[in-house]
Order: structure tokens, then C-alpha cells, then sequence
């Protein structure tokens, strides 16, 4: 009887434990990248399932060797391995990666799981331009860009424009970041409406053809 019971017990942890691990939110997996990487060396480096998610820039024919990899799923972090300058992004249900002759041209993401209240995504957007800030990013004074204002009154003005970008760059380094805020849906009921952010990320000379 006893040992009946042990037995019932077991199996009822078992199922329990079952339940439990099934309703976990997926782990995050690493998309790593760096401009002019390879295809072969992304699918490599990253634990995102890149092979499976991707246009293959060698099944192609011609000479341009174009592709992209996918993410439209949750919850993948987008890792630029650059030793000075790097990040990982907080996690993302969106986002991809463009190749020109088999090598990484563009990622494009929206590094957040979903649109969120707008409070909500002017912490995220804070998080990110301070890590920006110690990576060594600057604003792009080409156009004029400045770190977005944050304060009180700063707040007010993105919320009242919808929509907001900001070029960065690293200064000796081509490369170029778009980080931009903006109102995604019920733009009209502020107190519902919902905001993402994007990232952007290239060579200096894919927006600027004349290197400046």
C-alpha cells in the first residue's frame, strides 16, 4: 500500500514537473553578427536555429549572393560581437538580417517582445541609449542628431510627435546605427496606445554614398 502511494507520488510529480517545464516561456537564443561576417559564420557563432530561418545567400543564383535570415518568433537576442563597441540586445519577437555576396549587410529589429504603454517603452529606450553611451556611440552630427531627451519635458515632446530617429555612430569605425521610437497602434488613446522601438544597423556608406 504504502509503496502504491510512493508510486502515485512519483507520477504525480513527474505530470507536474511536465506541466511546469512545457508552460516556461521559451529560453532565449543568440543571433551573433558582425558586418561582412559570412553567412556560414553566423549559423556558426549563433544558437538562434539561423539555418532553418534564413533565404541562404548560396542557393541564389548570380553573383549578388543576397538572403536574409528571420526572427518571428520569441524570444531571440541580437548580439553585435564586436569586442570595443558590442551589445546584446534585451530580447525580441521581430526582427532580421540582409546579405550582400554571402556577407551581413543590414540587421533591422525591434529589441522588445511586444509594444508596450508608452512609459513602459521610454525605460527600455533610457536602458538602451546608456548602454549605447558606454559602447561608445555618438550621435551623428550630419543631421544634426542628439541623445533622445528623457527628461519630463522630453518625454512629453516624443509622446506628442508619434515618432521619433536618431542617428549613431562610432567614431573611426563604419558603422552606423538608426535608433528610433515610435507609436504603433491606438496612437489616438494615449492612455492605450502601444510603442515600439527599432534598431537599424550598417556601414556608413550604405546611407551616405559619400562617406561622411
Amino acid at each position: 500500500m504504502k509503496r502504491g502511494l510512493a508510486v502515485l507520488a512519483a507520477g504525480i510529480a513527474v505530470s507536474c514537473l511536465g506541466t511546469w517545464w512545457y508552460a516556461r516561456p521559451p529560453a532565449p537564443t543568440y543571433l551573433v553578427f558582425q558586418l561582412d561576417q559570412t553567412f556560414e559564420e553566423v549559423v556558426k557563432n549563433s544558437t538562434y536555429t539561423v539555418w532553418e530561418r534564413s533565404n541562404r545567400p548560396a542557393e541564389y543564383p548570380g553573383t549578388l549572393k543576397a538572403g536574409a535570415t528571420w526572427v518571428d518568433h520569441p524570444s531571440v537576442i541580437f548580439k553585435l560581437d564586436d569586442a570595443a563597441n558590442g551589445f546584446s540586445l534585451p530580447p525580441t519577437t521581430f526582427g532580421s538580417i540582409s546579405y550582400m555576396d554571402n556577407r551581413v549587410l543590414t540587421i533591422v529589429t525591434t529589441p522588445m517582445l511586444k509594444a508596450l504603454p508608452y512609459d513602459d517603452t521610454l525605460e527600455v529606450l533610457q536602458a538602451l541609449q546608456d548602454m549605447f553611451k558606454a559602447k561608445g556611440w555618438v550621435p551623428w552630427d550630419g543631421d544634426n542628431s542628439q541623445w533622445f531627451d528623457l527628461s519630463p519635458r522630453g518625454r512629453q515632446k516624443l509622446q506628442d510627435e508619434l515618432s521619433s530617429m536618431i542617428s549613431l555612430r562610432v567614431p573611426k569605425k563604419n558603422l552606423e546605427m538608426f535608433l528610433s521610437v515610435y507609436c504603433h497602434k491606438n496612437c489616438d488613446d494615449r492612455p492605450h496606445s502601444r510603442w515600439l522601438i527599432n534598431v537599424e544597423i550598417g556601414k556608413k556608406e550604405l546611407y551616405h554614398w559619400n562617406g561622411e
